[in-house]
């Protein structure tokens, strides 16, 4: 029997990466997305639509939420950061999502 504990994950989940640098809990929320007119809606774990209105992100700044999402955002690999910039420029529904409105990129 192989011992899968400590087994590399071979594909990076970008959803749940994004998830968690735009500082949305990926146990509570399975996937987000940006309409045409700019604001982000999110879909429950088990559900078949986007049912969270999440609204518009503020303008950038300082305090609590910025610094984390750059604190997450300098802990990934360059690999999962790529992954995330790909799954935000060419998300499964919805528009792209610009990263720079959470101020990194």
């Amino acid at each position: 029997m192989v011992d899968t504990s400590t087994a590399v994950p071979t594909q990076i989940d970008a959803t749940t990466l994004l998830l968690d640098v735009l500082n949305l809990r990926p146990a509570r929320i399975a996937d987000v997305v940006r309409t045409t007119d700019g604001f982000y809606i999110g879909m429950d774990p088990g559900d078949c639509g986007y049912n969270r209105f999440f609204g518009k992100p503020a303008p950038l700044h300082a305090g609590p939420g910025l610094t984390r999402t750059r604190e997450r955002w300098a802990a990934l690999s360059e690999d999962e950061r790529e992954a995330v910039r790909v799954r935000a420029a060419a998300p499964p529904d919805g528009s792209p999502i610009p990263l720079q409105e959470f101020g990194i990129s």
